[in-house]
């Protein structure tokens, strides 16, 4: 099934179409990315950018993984850009939609397994 949110193509062709390891994938995804989303939030309020940025930079390549585009976007948007954004007090703003965009895929993702 394929989501505005996503598109597992991607997944598809670095797993040669293995159903089961697709789905293994996603179950992986579902489980890290709400926990990496939260780390950020942490080190966020801990004024620690440099784990902002490091944890993006995971979550940046797990949601290029599952084919979230514009999730692979707004974590390097985070990743890169986390010491001036928080300067500028945009980084809570983009750190909140994140995560209300990640686990809306995540949601949706999880339809995938059944």
């Amino acid at each position: 099934m394929e989501n505005h949110l996503y598109d597992l193509g991607i997944l598809r062709q670095m797993t040669g179409g293995d159903k089961e390891f697709m789905k293994h994938m996603i179950q992986v995804f579902l489980e890290e990315a709400p926990i990496q989303i939260s780390e950020i939030k942490k080190a966020f309020l801990d004024n620690n950018t440099a784990v902002v940025s490091a944890v993006a930079h995971k979550l940046k390549s797990s949601c290029k993984s599952m084919g979230v585009i514009k999730g692979s976007d707004l974590a390097l948007e985070i990743e890169k850009n986390s010491k001036e954004l928080n300067y500028s007090g945009e980084l809570e703003e983009k750190i909140a939609y994140f995560e209300a965009y990640l686990l809306e895929v995540v949601d949706e993702l999880k339809k995938e397994l059944k």
